[in-house]
C-alpha cells in the first residue's frame, strides 16, 4: 500500500514518540505498483507490514501483544496509526526483556564443583555452624556492594533459606538446592555485569569453603 509523504512522516514521528530512533529501522516503501510497505527493526525478527489482499487493507506485525505475529484488517489511515502505535509498544516491551534462559546457562557455568559425596548424609552440627558462619560473612560482604535495598533483602532471604535447609537436607540434596537457588537468584536480579561478577566472587568464596567442609 503506497503512502503519502505526510503519512510516511507520521510513521517517523510515531517511532520517535515511542522513544526509539528511526535509524534503528529499515523501511521499504510501496512504489511503482508494488503492494507492500514494510518497516523492520534492524538485526531482529520484528517488523510491521501493510499491504492489500483482494482489495482489503491488511497489516501483519511482529511482535504481537500475546502472540509472535498478528494479522488484522484496517479500515483507514486513523486505524492504521493505532496499529502502528500498538506494534511499537509491543516492540519496546520485547526489546526490554532480558534473555533469562541465556542468563541461566551463563550463570550455571559459574559453578563447576564436582559432587564427590557418595551418600546423601546430613551435615554434622559443626558443619551446619560453619555454613551459618560463612553465610553471615557473605552477607556482610554483599552489603558492601551498594545494592538497592530490595535486592539486598532478597539475597539475604535466599542465603538464610539455604542456611536453614542445611539443618535438614542431605549433603547432595543441599548442594543441588544451593546451586539452583544461587543461579536463579542471579538471573532474577539482572544486575549490571560488574555487580554480577562481584556477587559471584562472594558466592564462590563462601560456598567453595562450605563444600570443602562437607568433604572432610
Amino acid at each position: 500500500m503506497e503512502l503519502l509523504q505526510s503519512q510516511k512522516n507520521k510513521l517517523f514521528d510515531l517511532i520517535v514518540a515511542a522513544g526509539l530512533s528511526p535509524l534503528q529501522f529499515d523501511v521499504f516503501w510501496s512504489a511503482d505498483g508494488t503492494q507492500l510497505t514494510e518497516i523492520s527493526y534492524k538485526n531482529s525478527r520484528y517488523y510491521f507490514k501493510l499491504y492489500l489482499v483482494q482489495k482489503e487493507r491488511r497489516v501483519t506485525f511482529c511482535p504481537g501483544k500475546t502472540t509472535v505475529k498478528e494479522n488484522v484488517n484496517y479500515s483507514g489511515w486513523v486505524t492504521l496509526v493505532s496499529w502502528v502505535e500498538i506494534w511499537l509498544e509491543n516492540l519496546k516491551h520485547e526489546l526490554s526483556q532480558p534473555n533469562k534462559w541465556a542468563e541461566l546457562l551463563k550463570s550455571s557455568e559459574q559453578i563447576k564443583w564436582d559432587n564427590q559425596d557418595g551418600e546423601n548424609t546430613q551435615f554434622s552440627y559443626q558443619e551446619v555452624e560453619e555454613i551459618q558462619g560463612s553465610i553471615s560473612r557473605a552477607k556482610i560482604k554483599i552489603a558492601e556492594l551498594g545494592l538497592v535495598e530490595n535486592h539486598l533483602r532478597l539475597i539475604e532471604a535466599k542465603l538464610d533459606y539455604i542456611g536453614e535447609k542445611a539443618k535438614t537436607l542431605g549433603k547432595v540434596d543441599w548442594k543441588n538446592l544451593m546451586m539452583g537457588t544461587l543461579i536463579t537468584l542471579v538471573v532474577e536480579l539482572a544486575l549490571q555485569p560488574e555487580l554480577t561478577n562481584a556477587l559471584w566472587a562472594i558466592f564462590k568464596e563462601t560456598f567453595q569453603r562450605i563444600i570443602l567442609i562437607s568433604l572432610r
